[in-house]
């Protein structure tokens, strides 16, 4: 719904992305902008009845992206169509290697295919190349300030560097994207890990949104006739 586009948003389409994301989480949202001095620049801020600063940018998708992701990121995973949780979700597959053919010991090599801030960006494998990525991680987030950024990352490395017992970490990243370390590559990893949460939810007896279900009619039909 607010993927990547080229470009900033016209008025127009900034509106229009402001009303969805108000009907969609039930929120009252505006436009502000905020002029430099010397007039050099303007930054184009997304703002609630209260006057608080939800998102802002030099361009208005930048301010909506924000806004898009804080909301999303308040309500759980099952409880999100495919669509967002995709829109709000980083994959990194993680390849082991052998570090030399004589030794057992296996190292995380990152790639990131699907960040179009580091599409194609290859991280050698060393803990040092774990811990800066994680550091790009945690600074594009919106951490509460009762997180400690050094320590978040060390527990990440740590996480990372231990086998993988389920083929997968995953990240919440409060008001930004998720993350999915992964040692998958052929399978849509992001969709397995949504149906996923969405069955363990209805196994729980947890309410999940018709149009989410509207996405895995498998689902639908086995537990309606449950």
């Amino acid at each position: 719904m607010f993927g990547p586009k080229h470009g900033n948003l016209d008025e127009v389409e900034a509106k229009r992305a402001l009303v969805a994301i108000s009907k969609r989480f039930g929120l009252s949202l505006s436009w502000a902008v905020d002029s430099s001095p010397e007039n050099l620049y303007v930054i184009h801020q997304v703002i609630t009845d209260e006057k608080e600063i939800l998102g802002s940018g030099m361009l208005r998708e930048e301010a909506i992206k924000e806004v898009y992701s804080k909301c999303l990121s308040t309500i759980p995973v099952h409880a999100q169509t495919i669509g967002e949780f995709r829109a709000n979700t980083l994959v990194i597959p993680v390849s082991e290697i052998r570090d030399k053919p004589d030794t057992r010991r296996e190292i995380p090599h990152l790639i990131v295919i699907n960040d179009p801030l580091l599409f194609n960006t290859k991280f050698h494998s060393d803990e040092t190349a774990l811990e800066n990525e994680l550091g790009r991680i945690f600074d594009r987030g919106y951490f509460p300030k009762t997180i400690d950024r050094k320590e978040w990352i060390e527990s990440g490395v740590q996480d990372l560097m231990k086998p993988f017992k389920n083929h997968l970490i995953f990240f919440t990243l409060p008001g930004s994207k998720n993350v999915i370390f992964s040692k998958t590559f052929d399978t849509d990893v992001a969709f397995l890990f949504h149906k996923n949460e969405v069955s363990n939810a209805l196994n729980r007896g947890d309410e999940v949104p018709n149009e989410v279900l509207l996405d895995y009619p498998d689902l639908k039909k086995l537990f309606t006739n449950h």
